[in-house]
């Protein structure tokens, strides 16, 4: 039985991490339930056989307030023979922690992951291009929507007290082509919890020409959380022969939604393995609008690391709602076809089959 940890989690990942014959476990925090963006805390626990022991703060402290977790997974990514602990993180990086064989190191930033910065919101770790090393494949919230990110111009979100009032806000900025950055709401909306902005800025001109540092003071933006996002398209992080990771985007046409779940394996029948991608989010605020642009998709692989689109014609794959997961399925018997199951919020599971040839 797992302690009562009393956290909101959206990622559980297991394997025998201490080499014990006993699997272990890692559970994620997702959010502080009404306090979106703080970070929540995730667990490491440990199987004892008859119960699971916390040692997050013994094995590995760095992973206790790692960020928002969307997504886990175990994998020897340097081939040492020890399983390593790969997260994805809303409004940070692809985390790696290290399994050292008496605890967990943080590697991301020796590993070339932490510079870029994302909407991370799913993860696979599979041999991509079949050079014999683990790659990562990471969901984004994909190319459609008003958001843009890049390393020189980064989305950012600021949260926390920004005007002395004692209350928390949430500010999201975009930086202009001059390198100023910019409230991204208009001047009503954000007058909706900012009263005062309305005699600080009378007219809608005064606004438009007042970057963030005119709005709240210097003083409090340093004071309140500021991250950022430097990359938003959904992709692939190839390691190279050093180690280290680059990242490559995935064709246009799967950055037509976020991406919120994969299956990486041959799925068309030709002895290489394909990806298939599920997605879409209906939570955005109204005046925002839904992230619905995805039905899903199937990338069929080379073995090489390049992926062809295929259109739901061709595959019989479609799943038009907020799909959350999907997962690939036993065959019935064996040697069968493959089937995945595709879980959706507010939605119907979905269950695909291959037809046989």
């Amino acid at each position: 039985m797992l302690p009562a940890d009393g956290e909101s989690s959206a990622a559980c990942a297991a394997a025998d991490f201490d080499g014990d014959g006993k699997v272990d476990l890692f559970v994620g925090g997702r959010v502080v339930p009404g306090q979106w963006p703080e970070t929540p805390r995730s667990f490491l626990y440990r199987n004892c056989g008859d119960h699971f022991e916390d040692v997050t703060d013994r094995l590995a402290p760095g992973l206790r307030n790692v960020g928002m977790v969307t997504a886990a997974a175990w994998a020897d990514i340097d081939g040492d023979g020890r399983p390593d602990l790969v997260l994805a993180i809303e409004w940070g990086p692809i985390k790696v922690f290290h399994n050292t064989g008496k605890g967990f190191e943080d590697y991301t930033a020796r590993l070339g992951l932490s510079g870029v910065t994302g909407w991370w919101s799913a993860l696979a770790v599979a041999d991509v291009n079949g050079d014999g090393r683990l790659d990562l494949i990471a969901g984004n919230v994909g190319l459609n929507t008003k958001y843009t990110a890049a390393p020189e111009a980064p989305a950012v979100l600021f949260a926390g007290d920004l005007d002395g009032s004692g209350r928390s806000a949430i500010v999201e900025a975009a930086y202009d082509t001059d390198g100023g950055l910019y409230p991204l709401r208009g001047r009503s909306t954000l007058a909706s919890a900012f009263p005062w902005l309305r005699q600080k800025f009378p007219t809608f001109a005064d606004f438009s020409r007042a970057p963030v540092e005119k709005i709240f003071s210097p003083e409090r933006l340093r004071a309140v959380t500021r991250l950022t996002a430097t990359e938003l398209a959904s992709g692939i992080f190839l390691q190279q022969a050093d180690g280290t990771f680059k990242f490559s985007p995935l064709p246009r046409v799967a950055q037509l939604a976020p991406i919120n779940g994969f299956v990486f394996a041959d799925l068309d029948g030709d002895g290489l393995a394909d990806l298939y991608c599920v997605g879409n989010f209906f939570g955005p605020e109204p005046m925002t609008g839904r992230f619905d642009g995805g039905v899903s998709l199937l990338l069929r692989g080379d073995g090489h690391g390049h992926f062809t689109p295929v259109s739901p014609a061709e595959s019989g794959l479609l799943a038009v709602g907020e799909a959350r997961a999907v997962v690939r399925l036993a065959p019935v018997s064996p040697g069968g076809s493959p089937r995945l199951a595709v879980g959706q919020s507010q939605g119907p599971l979905l269950l695909f089959t291959r037809n046989p040839r």
